[in-house]
């Protein structure tokens, strides 16, 4: 079950985060380019991880982790924890990072672990301020950091994950605090563990609202009360009901959208299933995706040319009526003669096609 954001009311630094990735699925949706399907969060046994929930384009889940950390998590306890028998106070001494990675392990304890986690795609963030905080007494941030990209580099090998460079014992301090502190068994664990994280480094409050008020001024008049508008939209509406979708957001901030926004319709054949769906700006003020109406109101009225009719489909086969194929394809080459682009996946095929069926169509009239 989807529900939107419940982040704590005190922590600005989440909902500063949330509101910029909420900021960058509208600019993406906006601008017709793929991006996040929603933005939320989800009742689901991976804690310490779940602050942020998003569904990417391709069905991917991105579990958001936010750290709001000014001070170091542990500058006086070594990389190596002390051998310990009890097992009732494992936690005890641990950081809140420390118990991030802690649930990471224990998500990726099977050997055959490839991100899948109850039958969905599952990728793992953690984003903190910056990355010169002190993890354990002599490991940074910034060296964690730099051993998750080694990890996914092709060609790592869990065999040499704690050699760095000579006199370097950096990644071997690494290697002992996930071993020890964060219950990783072994490198081969560690190593199918860190290639499905990503930690960044975001910067503050303010760093974090000016990256969100820059990915929305291409599409908005006033991008910081835009901003300010989403992060109300996600506080009022935080309860268990549903996630934030990018329609649902720019519905609710509608009043602050520049006039000449981009309108663009994208209609969607899988040839195996026999399906359509569609997609697209043109109605904003309902949950029903594009109908028919607004369509042909909004995209064959254009004066400015800031518009696209898209027709991701192949042509029907040969022989094939294809009634909804070429309804499609007259409407977007209408739209071309009101200054809105017409767009063709299979372009050269869809034109030999088209070819195709006017020559028929001459022969049956015996022209």
């Amino acid at each position: 079950m989807l529900k939107k954001l419940s982040l704590k009311d005190a922590d600005d630094y989440q909902y500063a985060v949330a509101t910029l990735k909420c900021a960058e699925m509208v600019n993406a949706w906006l601008a017709g380019r793929e991006g996040p399907k929603w933005v939320g969060s989800e009742q689901h046994p991976i804690i310490n991880l779940d602050d942020i929930v998003t569904e990417r384009h391709d069905g991917t889940y991105l579990h958001t982790q936010v750290k709001r950390q000014r001070d170091d998590f542990d500058s006086t306890n070594d990389c190596k924890r002390p051998a310990s028998t009890d097992k009732k106070d494992a936690d005890k001494g641990r950081t809140a990072l420390d118990k991030t990675f802690v649930a990471l392990a224990k998500l990726s304890v099977d050997a055959g672990f490839d991100g899948t986690v109850d039958g969905k795609r599952r990728r793992f963030e953690l984003v903190l301020p910056g990355d010169s905080l002190k993890v354990k007494k002599d490991l940074e941030l910034r060296h964690v950091c730099d051993f998750v990209k080694t990890c996914q580099k092709e060609g790592a090998r869990p065999d040499r994950l704690d050699q760095g460079e000579p006199r370097d014992k950096t990644r071997e301090r690494v290697c002992d605090w996930l071993q020890t502190w964060c219950d990783f068994a072994d490198p081969a664990h560690i190593l199918r563990a860190l290639c499905h994280l990503e930690i960044r480094t975001i910067g503050a409050r303010s760093d974090v609202d000016d990256v969100a008020r820059r990915a929305l001024k291409p599409c908005f008049l006033d991008p910081a009360t835009a901003v300010q508008d989403l992060r109300h939209f996600l506080t009022d509406n935080a309860d268990p009901a549903q996630a934030s979708t990018p329609r649902l957001i720019v519905r609710h901030l509608r009043s602050r959208l520049r006039p000449d926004y981009y309108r663009w319709v994208q209609f969607h054949h899988e040839r195996k299933a026999g399906r359509w769906t569609v997609a697209g700006t043109t109605e904003l003020d309902t949950d029903i995706a594009e109908p028919p109406a607004s369509v042909v109101r909004e995209l064959w009225s254009l004066e400015t040319g800031n518009g696209e009719i898209r027709i991701d489909a192949a042509p029907p086969a040969q022989g094939d009526a294809g009634g909804l194929h070429h309804a499609l394809a007259r409407l977007a080459l209408h739209g071309c003669s009101c200054n809105t682009r017409g767009c063709f996946a299979q372009h050269d095929a869809w034109k030999a096609a088209e070819d195709a069926r006017r020559r028929a169509e001459v022969r049956k009239c015996g022209v």
